[in-house]
């Protein structure tokens, strides 16, 4: 096995353990985690955070995949993010709207808020430039994980390092679309969260 062909294995096992939908799931574990609540509560706030920010949308692609409509579950096809990017920020929303009708915690709701509000944004942005949403992914819970640990989350940046790396390596974007992406997903979500979190 040739050191490049080794690199690409390890690059493809991160692009698929750290994409978008599991990065969110991720998150979602972690933050039911912290919360002092009855367990009959932290699972359905739990599966809710799951199946609208992690299994609808990876639910839709994959539907769109077997149909052919995208080359993948990344979508490297610029042109073909809008209405997955789209259909995930609906999926979001409708998550955040019943976490607030089930009463969880502010932080639970600023994340799923804060999804949709990236999710528009990559929208947006994918419309002009293909910034990584890998990046973007990853990042995102980092700036949650400020809000609620403060400073130490520094420690958690090899994540985003190491995705960022995968996606270069596997020639899914340039350094300037995954810087892009990582300064997207922790802006927006820290703006969102810090926002929601205070009112």
């Amino acid at each position: 096995m040739t050191l490049f062909y080794a690199q690409r294995v390890v690059a493809r096992t991160i692009s698929a353990l750290l994409s978008p939908p599991i990065a969110a799931g991720g998150m979602s574990i972690l933050l039911i985690s912290r919360i002092p609540a009855p367990m009959v509560h932290r699972v359905g706030w739990l599966g809710i955070c799951l199946i609208f920010a992690t299994c609808l949308p990876m639910l839709y692609v994959g539907f769109l995949v077997a149909r052919k409509k995208v080359d993948g579950f990344y979508i490297a096809d610029r042109s073909r993010r809008l209405v997955p990017l789209l259909v995930s920020s609906a999926s979001c929303f409708v998550g955040y709207l019943l976490l607030r009708a089930t009463g969880a915690p502010p932080p639970m709701s600023a994340f799923l808020l804060s999804y949709v509000a990236l999710g528009l944004l990559a929208a947006a942005t994918n419309t002009l430039w293909k910034v990584s949403l890998h990046g973007a992914g990853v990042c995102g819970p980092l700036a949650m994980l400020h809000h609620l640990i403060g400073p130490s989350v520094v420690y958690g940046l090899a994540v985003p390092l190491a995705v960022s790396w995968a996606r270069v390596v596997l020639g899914a974007h340039s350094l300037p679309q995954v810087a892009a992406g990582c300064g997207m997903g922790f802006l927006v979500v820290w703006v969102v969260a810090a926002l929601y979190l205070a009112a």
